[in-house]
């Protein structure tokens, strides 16, 4: 799981200033996530999973 939001990233077509941002915040934003609500692997997978669909068939 910890990879897969920056190989996403990696996918998209963007700059690597815009990149390391980009990946700077969905980092933060998924360990607020964590540190408030989610104490569960499993539950921050799935919401990753029903947030990117397209990727997540993808990968399936």
């Amino acid at each position: 799981l910890q990879t897969q939001p920056y190989a996403t990233i990696e996918r998209m077509n963007l700059s690597g200033a815009v990149r390391n941002e980009v990946a700077g915040l969905l980092h933060s934003y998924l360990a607020r996530l964590l540190d408030r609500e989610l104490k569960s692997t499993v539950l921050l997978e799935e919401l990753y999973r029903q947030s990117v669909p397209s990727i997540s068939s993808m990968s399936a």
